[in-house]
């Protein structure tokens, strides 16, 4: 991405978020740099398991303000980490999970979480009959909520 970003002006500091998820059995591996999330929806709660590289986020990580607050909205899309643009070396977040029987996961864009609540999140989770189902339900959502980013979204089931 950077060497390719280079032979282009045009292109010049540009780059990108990452988070993957490998999944073996009922382990996960989570890898994220970025302002994408990963959650976990385990018995009806929807669980952040990537935090944001955003200034948004070091702001309330060191209590100068709280997630509502006008500052940290305002920074919310200001990136502290991403690949290709914020210096040679990104270290990226690591996690480990263990899933259980009718864990979902969700890994999906700002583009998603910016227009809708955790709870309406959870809620599409809840009483989606599959996959693809809550994947579509929440794309529609989004988009009827303004949808003003972009929006990926990816759902995940152990036993479904």
């Amino acid at each position: 991405l950077r060497s390719h970003a280079e032979q282009d002006a045009n292109l010049r500091g540009m780059g990108t978020t990452l988070t993957v998820v490998g999944m073996l059995g009922r382990e996960i591996v989570i890898g994220h740099v970025g302002d994408s999330r990963v959650y976990l929806f385990r018995g009806g709660n929807l669980i952040q398991l990537t935090s944001d590289h955003t200034l948004a986020q070091r702001l309330i990580d060191a209590g100068v303000a709280k997630p509502g607050d006008a500052a940290a909205r305002s920074m919310r899309h200001v990136l502290t980490s991403a690949v290709g643009s914020c210096g040679e070396k990104v270290t990226p977040q690591i996690h480990h999970n263990e899933l259980v029987e009718s864990d979902q996961i969700l890994v999906c864009t700002d583009g998603l979480t910016d227009m809708l609540t955790d709870s309406a999140i959870a809620s599409v989770l809840s009483e989606s009959r599959s996959a693809q189902n809550a994947c579509q339900s929440l794309l529609d959502l989004a988009l009827s909520a303004g949808g003003l980013d972009n929006i990926t979204v990816i759902v995940a089931g152990i036993g479904r």
